[in-house]
């Protein structure tokens, strides 16, 4: 998975501009734009929801990282009360593997700002 600094160093531009780009704003030159969509295809970008989400701060996320597979059913149990609380979770605790930690993202139900 790419980045958007390896998006912006593949089309000869800024993270900025990069975001800008891929926020659809007006005020990008054609000939940027083509250059990082061309990137982004190129290198398979896509964006995170989780990054963004930790990135944003959102004050009505709650993001839960357990360290190792031995907290697995506290993370399901936390999975399933939010759930239950008409929540919307990003990553379930069942999709994890074992080299992968538990990231959590919980967020009300509705429009998602992710």
């Amino acid at each position: 998975m790419s980045t958007l600094v390896e998006v912006a160093g593949a089309a000869g531009v800024s993270t900025r501009t990069v975001v800008n780009v891929l926020a659809g704003h007006p005020h990008v030159r054609a000939e940027t734009r083509r250059r990082v969509l061309a990137a982004v295809e190129e290198l398979g970008y896509r964006p995170d929801p989780v990054a963004r989400t930790l990135r944003r701060g959102s004050p009505d996320a709650l993001v839960l990282l357990v360290p190792d597979r031995g907290y697995d059913g506290l993370a399901q149990r936390l999975v399933e009360a939010a759930v239950a609380a008409g929540c919307r979770t990003v990553l379930d605790a069942a999709e994890l593997t074992d080299d992968q930690p538990c990231l959590l993202v919980v967020r009300p139900s509705g429009p998602s700002r992710a």
